[in-house]
């Protein structure tokens, strides 16, 4: 499960994508309610075994895979560490810290790029929409990427995390509860 952190991130990124980026002139998003979505992903999420005995990342990937065969099958692909960019530490310099608005109850999200500051969110599907601001106060030189540019930047991670000795040890006494061929 997310915690807010995440959430707010990708909320984050999504006015940065619309505002500094400008990329989009607007994102809209409707959270349905659980059970009540058609949507060609809820669909593709059913195709996959909820119920399958999958140890590991690799028994997952193939699961996925293997989930549709007709048409065409479901293209996963396996990234390491090196993908994973530093995007909390840029945005964090942009935008407020603490999170304006409960982000559970929501149902509707908006991000124009005629209010650069704001961020519309509704908690149900017919009501009002509150406007809070989540980006701190624009400073004169705003980094923006160009036209067909983008900034690539710090790798999240430098080296492989360490664990210590103690958390090596856990991990091996939990592995002998996974069984050897995955079955």
């Amino acid at each position: 499960m997310w915690g807010a952190k995440q959430k707010y991130n990708i909320f984050r990124y999504i006015h940065y994508v619309v505002v500094t980026t400008r990329r989009l002139d607007r994102i809209k998003i409707t959270f349905p309610i659980r059970g009540h979505s058609y949507l060609e992903c809820n669909k593709n999420m059913g195709l996959i075994n909820q119920n399958t005995k999958a140890e590991t990342t690799a028994d997952w990937i193939n699961e996925i895979k293997g989930a549709r065969a007709k048409l065409t099958p479901f293209k996963v692909f396996d990234l390491d560490q090196s993908f994973v960019r530093q995007w909390n530490n840029y945005l964090t310099q942009y935008y407020v810290v603490k999170f304006p608005f409960a982000i559970q109850p929501l149902r509707e999200i908006q991000v124009k790029s005629m209010h650069p500051r704001y961020f519309s969110n509704r908690s149900n599907y017919n009501g009002a929409i509150e406007t809070s601001i989540i980006r701190t106060a624009f400073i004169n030189k705003i980094e923006r990427p160009g036209p067909n540019e983008f900034f690539l930047l710090d790798k999240q991670y430098i080296e492989f995390i360490t664990i210590s000795l103690e958390k090596w040890e856990n991990l091996q006494q939990l592995k002998t509860f996974c069984e050897t061929d995955g079955d």
